[in-house]
């Protein structure tokens, strides 16, 4: 398995956003909200950093209701001494496919419903506080964006779940300690 420890963190941010803005989504999540799972270790703020410090993603995530998590994903670059932003905010919740755990994220920046698509990754959390991340891709002439309906995708992914290519590539993010008072 490779894993990318965000070296080149300008990659892993355009890269993250070109996967959601400008793949073609899907219309429908891997399974519907009531099946969701709750797992309220990801609640935080969670950084990736490139080497050089220059760029940083932020990706914080609150919990909005007893099923789903609200987030925001900023990126924030050194320009010529200038600290510039974007944020994007997103929608999410986890479902569980043969003990592997993946979360739909939906955009949520518009209300036209042709706008509001489902990505996916796969994720696992480690000890000292750290997350890879794995965006799911095609699979072949499979395409994630092709299914009809939540129960084809989610009978697709449960067959594909060992299947390496389903997974691009890992993504690293480590949970910023939270200080008590």
């Amino acid at each position: 398995m490779k894993i990318q420890v965000c070296h080149n963190l300008k990659y892993v941010f355009l890269l993250t956003f070109l996967f959601l803005l400008l793949s073609c989504g899907s219309r429908v999540p891997i399974a519907l909200v009531d099946q969701a799972i709750v797992d309220d270790r990801l609640v935080g703020v969670w950084w990736a950093m490139d080497s050089t410090a220059n760029e940083s993603i932020e990706l914080i995530i609150y919990k909005f209701n007893e099923q789903e998590y609200s987030l925001e994903m900023r990126e924030e670059k050194q320009n010529s001494g200038k600290s510039e932003k974007d944020t994007l905010h997103l929608r999410a919740y986890i479902v569980e496919i043969k003990g592997k755990r993946f979360i739909n994220v939906q955009m949520i920046e518009s209300l036209e419903a042709e706008d509001r698509l489902f990505f996916f990754f796969n994720y696992s959390l480690e000890q000292n506080n750290r997350m890879q991340v794995r965006p799911l891709e095609d699979v072949g002439k499979v395409r994630i964006d092709d299914f009809p309906d939540s129960e084809s995708l989610h009978a697709f992914i449960e067959q594909q779940v060992n299947n390496d290519s389903l997974y691009g590539e890992t993504s690293l993010f480590v949970k910023q300690e939270t200080k008590k008072p």
